[in-house]
Order: structure tokens, then sequence, then C-alpha cells
């Protein structure tokens, strides 16, 4: 469900954004760095569970991630593309 709603929000966006033509490059690039950024989430929080004995601190920059993620979500602007001639 989550991978659904998430999904064409962002196909239209960057389509809005950054055009067709550049699209589906931007799209797997960001398809790429989401599977990064997961793996190393889970192992970080892996590492801290390891050392720390508590997932405590990996919930809360989790958290604090999430935060920074939704204040720079609204600086985002739209402008409109510039048409060819």
């Amino acid at each position: 469900l989550n991978w659904i709603a998430i999904v064409a929000p962002q196909y239209a966006i960057v389509n809005e954004v950054f055009g067709k033509k550049y699209a589906p490059v931007i799209i797997s690039w960001i398809f790429v760095l989401h599977q990064v950024g997961g793996g190393l989430a889970a192992f970080g929080a892996g590492w801290m569970r390891d050392t720390m004995g508590t997932y405590t601190l990996a919930f809360m920059l989790s958290g604090a991630a999430c935060f920074a993620a939704s204040l720079l979500v609204l600086r985002i602007q739209v402008r409109p593309l510039a048409q060819p001639a």
C-alpha cells in the first residue's frame, strides 16, 4: 500500500519538474538511493542495537530525519518548464 501511495505522486512531480525526457533517469536514481538509504539505515539501527542494547537512538534519529525531510519538502517550488521554440 505504501509503495502504491507514494510512487504515482512522485512520478508526477518528477515529470512536472524535470520533464518527461529526464524523468526516467531521475526516477531510477531516486529508486537506487532509496534502496541504499534503507540498507544503511537497517545496518545502522542494527549496529546501534548491538552497541547500546536498544533501538531508542535509532528511532530518535529516524524521527529527526523524517522531520528534516518534511521541512525540505516545504521548500519545493514548481516552475513551468521552458517550452521548446
